[in-house]
């Protein structure tokens, strides 16, 4: 079987939009998802003034499956004398919205699942359970963990109903985040449009396998330019996290979790480079196991980049010779080249942007870090 021309569709209420010389649609696990798109005819620019005006609704799909479902969200027109005006569209799905509008402080924590927490939260954007996907974890009681038939979890923080409240000035997504995280979750939006609510996954099976090698293996490559990131900038050698202390000196709790980077901590150790200590009080850690645990997640959030990919490849689906599906973050790739060292191995896919230039080529750009490195 041919692999098959990757196709777009953008639908709005006027119907189909094709009036763009290039394009880009974003899905980030740990950041905004949107679409963006250049328009450079002054005579499109005025007649979609209407269509492009912020709140106006669109649809983006890619080969008849729907990748985006969002609004109108910024629409900038640079003009200068000599080549007239473009016009840079952008639309971003409501979770744009829960990034920026507070959350209900009067949202219900006590007697509620999580799923339910999530909804409420939600509910004042016009989202609905239809709109969401939700994790097996979803319907255990938001502050205690307990489920029919089954004990919460050993590891979970503890909570009172005070710290379970929206804590103003609070967002929607800074809200839902604070809870899922205790679950060691956290939430999305997924490539069919809707909000995947769950555990990013490092250990599946690679869906994709990435490749630059040289002489006879050449034949099955298929990366168009690759970046090997060993970003060290942000990385401190230890955290160590305090819990709740009733005096000024919070370093005299006796609350106390540590995280290691053994990697900097070693270097720091042998040669004095990047002797980092980050400090952090968390007054939600009652227990040093607790304390811990939030001290390997305030490492996890600063070490993303120190074993991760940027990768560009051909068109916006991948091909196996058999079979064509697309590029989508929370997957995981097998990534193989023979420069650079060589690298072998199993990296989660976090972020996607299938793109295409004004020449009318189509690529894929995709972030991907190690496994084991992000920790929730």
């Amino acid at each position: 079987m041919p692999r098959k021309p990757d196709q777009i569709r953008v639908e709005t209420d006027e119907g189909v939009f094709d009036a763009f010389q290039s394009l880009e649609v974003v899905n980030d696990i740990a950041g905004i998802s949107e679409a963006t798109f250049t328009i450079g005819d002054d005579g499109s620019i005025a007649e979609l003034q209407d269509l492009t005006s912020p709140g106006a609704p669109f649809r983006v799909y890619c080969n008849d499956h729907l990748r985006l479902t969002g609004r109108a969200e910024i629409d900038e027109a640079p003009c200068d004398s000599a080549s007239g005006c473009v016009l840079n569209l952008t639309v971003r799905t409501k979770m744009s919205d829960a990034r920026y509008g507070s959350a209900d402080p009067a949202t219900k924590v006590e007697s509620t699942s999580i799923k339910e927490f999530v909804l409420a939260c939600y509910e004042p954007l016009g989202l609905a359970e239809s709109d969401f996907v939700f994790g097996e974890f979803a319907d255990v009681e938001l502050i205690t963990g307990k489920s029919p038939g089954a004990a919460p979890p050993v590891d979970l923080d503890s909570m009172t109903v005070e710290q379970a409240k929206v804590q103003p000035p609070e967002t929607i997504y800074e809200a839902v985040e604070r809870h899922l995280k205790r679950y060691r979750a956290t939430h999305w939006d997924g490539p069919d449009g809707r909000i995947m609510v769950g555990r990013p996954d490092d250990t599946q099976t690679p869906l994709y396998r990435f490749q630059s090698l040289r002489g006879g293996k050449s034949q099955g490559n298929n990366l168009l330019r690759y970046t090997p990131i060993r970003d060290w900038s942000e990385v401190p050698a230890s955290v160590v996290v305090y819990g709740k202390s009733g005096g000024k000196d919070i370093t005299k709790t006796k609350v106390k979790g540590t995280a290691i980077d053994t990697d900097v901590f070693n270097v720091a150790s042998t040669k004095g480079h990047f002797n980092r200590l980050v400090i952090v009080p968390d007054q939600q850690s009652k227990d040093a196991a607790a304390a811990e645990r939030a001290a390997r997640r305030e490492l996890s959030a600063r070490v993303r980049r120190k074993d991760a990919w940027e990768l560009s490849t051909d068109g916006w689906t991948h091909w196996t010779g058999r079979e064509q599906f697309g590029y989508a973050p929370n997957t995981t790739a097998d990534i193989e080249v023979d420069k650079y060292g060589g690298a072998q191995g199993r990296y989660l896919i976090v972020r996607t942007a299938l793109r295409l230039d004004v020449g009318g080529a189509t690529t894929t750009a995709l972030t991907a870090i190690a496994p084991g490195i992000w920790v929730l």
